[in-house]
Formats: C-alpha cells, sequence, structure tokens
C-alpha cells in the first residue's frame, strides 16, 4: 500500500499524502518492533533474542560451536559410562 502511494504521479508535491505515508512507515516499523519483541520473549530459542550484525552472528555461532562441543562431549562420556556397565 505504502509503495503504491509513493509511486502515486504527484504523491512526492502533496505535503499531506506526504505526511501520512511516513506516518503510516513510522507506525508499521513501530509495532513490527512490537510484535518481535512479544515473540522473542515467547520463544525459549536463545537464538531468539540476536539482532543482525557481523560481531552478534559471528559471537552466536562460536557460542553454538561450543555448546554443541560440550553437547556431544557429554554423549561421548555418557555412552563410555553405559559401556563399562
Amino acid at each position: 500500500m505504502v509503495k503504491e502511494l509513493r509511486e502515486f504521479s504527484g504523491s512526492a508535491y502533496d505535503p499531506i499524502l506526504s505526511e501520512f505515508v511516513s506516518d503510516l512507515v513510522n507506525d508499521q516499523g513501530v509495532e513490527i518492533e512490537r510484535m518481535n519483541t512479544i515473540a522473542v520473549n515467547l520463544s525459549d530459542d536463545p537464538r531468539s533474542g540476536l539482532t543482525p550484525g557481523l560481531y552478534i552472528a559471528d559471537e552466536a555461532i562460536m557460542n553454538m560451536e561450543f555448546w554443541l562441543s560440550k553437547s556431544l562431549e557429554v554423549r561421548r562420556q555418557r555412552r563410555q559410562l553405559d559401556s563399562n556397565f
């Protein structure tokens, strides 16, 4: 809808339409952020709170690799204990 309003001929020169479209875009952005916040709080997934960015994503990958290595280590130890009994 917003895209169609902006493509409308003469819309850039109409101050009322321009203000309406700007308000609409801002309101939609705020509403999307609110919904994302609610969705993150409902999720048990540790990755749900991540925000985009090179360093945050890189840190998340390192943490997931660390978690996976510890998980595999615990599985190996359990198998070894089970085989001893």
